[in-house]
C-alpha cells in the first residue's frame, strides 16, 4: 500500500504543470499553457491579439514570477513599453505613446516601470525563422526562461508547415509552453494575404487555437436577440489536444485587456497633453533602461 501511495505521489510531482492564463474562462477550458504545447492567438487585424500576447507576457512574468521571453512583431519598443503601461495600469488614450508622459498617470506608471524593471521578462525582435528558433532556445539556456510569447509570427513563419513543425518540435524538445499570434480571417470575403482559417490550425501543429472575433470591427453592434455586441469580443477556442473540441466565449474587450475605455478618461488625457511640451520617446526610454540591442535579448 506504502508503495502504491510512493507511485501515485511520484506520478503527481513529475506531471506537467501548467502556466495559467490569469483567465477562469480559459483555465477551465484549455487548463492554462501547457509545457511543450503551442497555443496560437488567430484574428484579424486590431482584434485584440497583440494585447491579449502582451498582457499574458506581463502576467507570467510580473505576476506568477515565471522567467518570460516575449518577442515582439512589428510593433516599436517604444510602442510596446507604452502599450504595457497602459494595459497594466488600465489606462486608454488615443495615441498610446502619450501614455509615458501624460502627468495625470505618472505615479502609476512609474510603479508599473519599477516592477517591470526587476521582473524576469525578456524583450526582444528577430527578423527570420531561423533567428527566431536560436533566440528561443539561447532564451531558455542562458536565462532559464520557461515560457515564450511571440506576436506577429505569420511574419517570420509565413506559410512554412516545416517551420510550424519546427516550433512545434522546439517547444517539446525545450518542455516549455510558446504561445505565439498571427494573421486568421473567419471568411472567404476577406483579403486573401496571409489567411488563415480556424479549422486549419491542427495540420499547422497548434496544441491549441484563440480565434479573436471582435464584433464592433465587422460592423456587427447587436445579436439575433438583440443582445449589445459593442466592446464585445468573441473568442472560439479549438483544443487539438487530446480530445478535440471547439466551444465559443463572449467576454468584454475591457475585462480581457484590463483596459479603462470611458471617454471622460480620453478627455483627461488629451486636456493634460495640451499643456505639455513633447518629449521624445527615445529619450524617455532611456530613463527605464530598456534598449534595443538588435537580435539581443533586453532586460
Amino acid at each position: 500500500m506504502e508503495q502504491i501511495c510512493e507511485c501515485i505521489k511520484k506520478s503527481m510531482e513529475n506531471e506537467l504543470k501548467p502556466v495559467t492564463t490569469g483567465f477562469r474562462f480559459l483555465d477551465e477550458t484549455i487548463g492554462g499553457y501547457y509545457p511543450g504545447e503551442v497555443t496560437t492567438i488567430g484574428g484579424w487585424m486590431d482584434s485584440g491579439r497583440s494585447a491579449f500576447i502582451i498582457m499574458q507576457a506581463l502576467h507570467t512574468a510580473l505576476e506568477l514570477n515565471i522567467p518570460t521571453l516575449l518577442i515582439r512583431g512589428a510593433m516599436g519598443i517604444g510602442e510596446l513599453v507604452a502599450s504595457m503601461a497602459a494595459y497594466y495600469c488600465s489606462i486608454e488614450a488615443i495615441n498610446i505613446l502619450t501614455i509615458l508622459r501624460s502627468p495625470l498617470y505618472q505615479e502609476r506608471i512609474d510603479e508599473f516601470l519599477h516592477k517591470l524593471e526587476k521582473a524576469p521578462l525578456y524583450i526582444s525582435s528577430v527578423d527570420s525563422a531561423e533567428k527566431y528558433f536560436r533566440l528561443v532556445e539561447k532564451a531558455v539556456d542562458e536565462k532559464g526562461v520557461k515560457i515564450v510569447f511571440r506576436d506577429d509570427i505569420d511574419d517570420i513563419i509565413g506559410d512554412h508547415l516545416s517551420y510550424w513543425c519546427k516550433q512545434k518540435e522546439l517547444a517539446t524538445k525545450l518542455n516549455i509552453p510558446i504561445v505565439c499570434s498571427l494573421f486568421c480571417s473567419y471568411s472567404t470575403d476577406y483579403p486573401r494575404k496571409k489567411r488563415y482559417f480556424l479549422s486549419d490550425f491542427p495540420k499547422h501543429v497548434a496544441d491549441v487555437v484563440l480565434g479573436f472575433f471582435d464584433y464592433e470591427q465587422h460592423g456587427l453592434i447587436e445579436d439575433e436577440r438583440g443582445n449589445d455586441l459593442r466592446q464585445m469580443l468573441q473568442i472560439d477556442i479549438l483544443k487539438t489536444k487530446g480530445t478535440t473540441g471547439r466551444q465559443s466565449v463572449r467576454i468584454k474587450k475591457k475585462d480581457l485587456y484590463l483596459r479603462n475605455y470611458t471617454k471622460e478618461l480620453q478627455k483627461r488625457t488629451l486636456e493634460s497633453l495640451l499643456i505639455k511640451t513633447d518629449v521624445n520617446v527615445e529619450n524617455m526610454m532611456k530613463k527605464f533602461d530598456l534598449e534595443m540591442v538588435d537580435e539581443e535579448m533586453i532586460y
